[in-house]
């Protein structure tokens, strides 16, 4: 069986909003649902050299859910054609 190997490299995160206080928490799960949702991706095809993401989140969320969602959207790209 061959070991896939899915290399993620983000040069910068924009995240307006959040608290200071709360950047390690967003941080540690942001890691944790990209490891987990990256892990069981299917890439299809090549992807870009570069990619922008446009993700709109809810007000009152807690950064962890922020996080999360961001993840989210990665790993929705990572599986487009």
């Amino acid at each position: 069986m061959t070991r896939r190997t899915i290399r993620l490299e983000i040069g910068r995160i924009v995240f307006d909003g959040v608290d200071p206080g709360d950047r390690r928490r967003f941080e540690q799960a942001f890691y944790a649902a990209c490891e987990s949702g990256l892990r069981d991706a299917e890439p299809r095809g090549a992807l870009r050299d570069r990619a922008a993401l446009d993700v709109s989140f809810g007000e009152g969320a807690s950064p962890e859910a922020h996080a999360r969602e961001l993840a989210r959207s990665i790993v929705r790209m990572v599986n487009e054609r």
